[in-house]
């Protein structure tokens, strides 16, 4: 399983130009987005809702892979450096 922010990488990011394009049609910055698709975040609830107002699928979706993600690595004993933003 990967994270479900590759995910974006993987299917979202190809259909902008830039980090940056993303970056504005999420509504957040460019360094957030780099973060993002680079799976240092998490997926967040904004994150989600921008996505599927954006075309990609649905919000609750996305926010179960990042659950679903979360969890499995928890269960691993693996601590993210970064949870939704955060610096944990």
């Amino acid at each position: 399983m990967k994270p479900p922010s590759l995910l974006i990488a993987e299917r979202v990011l190809p259909d902008f130009e830039t980090v940056t394009a993303l970056a504005e049609a999420l509504g957040i910055n460019r360094v957030s987005a780099s973060n993002l698709v680079n799976g240092r975040y998490g997926i967040s609830p904004r994150i989600a809702l921008a996505l599927e107002r954006m075309g990609y699928g649905d919000a609750r979706q996305w926010m179960f892979w990042q659950a679903d993600w979360d969890l499995e690595q928890e269960r691993a004993g693996i601590k993210p450096k970064h949870y939704r933003g955060m610096t944990l």
